[in-house]
């Protein structure tokens, strides 16, 4: 049984491909995506693994089978005390005509994260807007850059522009959450609201093409800690 969750974010700064095997179709080396979205995901067992070739290096071996699990035959394997969830997309980088590129994400992936923010215990202090993104239309934050007159284009496909203040609260919500907080990166905090667009759910932008090959996006996953005791015989919990 868990009995802890946290919200962890992830940006990445340079193109990333997390494939999920070969492919006789156009693209032969596809990447992994939501069975029923199709947007781009990091399954967890990628994660996890990832986690631990990576902890491995600053943990001892008998720390590592704690946290992630030990496989063998018998009464010599247990689970691990973290489990991750899948990583998903939560703002995507697409071509921006005006801007150079725009963050994208839609209501439908808003949605998504805050039920994945209740499952890990904590709260976000903003509301969905109850009203629809238009087709063909996109939300944008007053001051954005992105747009050329009432017009915003991505990739290949064009939107008319919306203004609404829900972008704002959203991108300073996320500058302060789901970006490093670090002096780098305030460049791209202070950023974030001007290119920030919200897309409707038919909105295309690159995420669910098949050929998309994602581009430094923030993503979330959700590791969860269990207090379940190692089995009779396993090394003690690390300190």
């Amino acid at each position: 049984m868990f009995t802890k969750a946290m919200m962890f974010f992830f940006y990445t700064e340079s193109p990333l491909h997390v494939g999920s095997g070969r492919d006789m179709g156009v693209v032969d080396l596809p990447i992994q995506r939501d069975k029923v979205t199709q947007y781009p995901i990091v399954q967890a067992s990628s994660l996890k693994g990832k986690l631990r070739a990576e902890l491995a290096e600053k943990q001892s071996a008998a720390n590592i089978e704690i946290l992630f699990g030990k496989a063998g035959g018998g009464n010599d394997n247990w689970a691990g005390a973290v489990s991750p969830g899948d990583a998903r997309i939560l703002l995507f980088p697409v071509r921006s005509l005006n801007g150079v590129f725009a963050w994208a994400t839609s209501l439908d992936v808003l949605t998504r994260f805050r039920r994945d923010v209740a499952l890990a215990r904590q709260t976000v202090d903003w509301e969905l807007p109850k009203d629809e993104v238009g087709k063909d239309t996109c939300w944008v934050a007053n001051g954005t850059v992105v747009h050329s007159g009432n017009r915003v284009t991505l990739e290949e496909f064009t939107y008319d522009v919306k203004t609404n203040e829900f972008v704002f609260t959203l991108a300073t919500w996320l500058a302060k959450n789901a970006l490093p907080q670090t002096d780098e990166y305030r460049f791209w905090r202070e950023k974030l609201a001007r290119h920030l667009v919200i897309l409707p759910e038919d909105g295309g932008g690159g995420a669910r093409r098949p050929g998309a090959r994602p581009r430094p996006p923030a993503a979330r996953g959700a590791p969860r800690q269990s207090s379940r005791p190692p089995p009779a015989g396993a090394p003690g919990a690390p300190p």
